[in-house]
């Protein structure tokens, strides 16, 4: 498994991030943002998120609470599907911090040999996500009546 080679990996794993960020502040910059392009970038990182907490049940060991994580984008879209009334998307200099960190500590996991940090930096990392999504799924509910 690849994931066992972290030296392999991170360049892959940090490029990924780092580039995540920076063609959104481009696309921004230039204005040449789009809401199609903010929903892939979406869609995208909710993807990436889903793959790493597979992964960290998969070949880490941990416990499928670690999915409710790359779960919550999927169960947000569902819930406005089911919206009696469409309810606009949130994004927040705040989200792209709590995403950042959520990436960062289940790829830490992956990468890392397991540690106090990174066992208590992914279940933080799923409770500031909780926390995040918690207004989107709020809105849904009173829209919902």
């Amino acid at each position: 498994m690849a994931w066992r080679q972290p030296a392999l990996v991170l360049p892959f794993v940090l490029a990924a991030w780092v580039l995540d960020g920076l063609d959104g502040w481009l696309a921004r910059r230039l204005k040449q943002d789009s809401p199609f392009g903010a929903l892939f970038d979406q869609e995208t990182d909710a993807g990436l998120v889903l793959l790493l907490c597979v992964e960290l049940v998969v070949t880490r060991g941990f416990g499928p609470w670690v999915l409710i994580a790359g779960a919550l984008r999927y169960a947000l879209v569902l819930a406005q599907l089911l919206a009696t009334r469409p309810i606009p998307e949130r994004r927040s200099t705040w989200g792209r911090a709590v995403f950042s960190f959520s990436y960062l500590s289940l790829a830490s996991a992956l990468l890392t040999e397991l540690d106090a940090v990174t066992i208590v930096a992914v279940p933080a990392g799923l409770g500031l996500l909780l926390f995040s999504f918690a207004p989107d799924f709020l809105a849904v509910a009173r829209a919902r009546g």
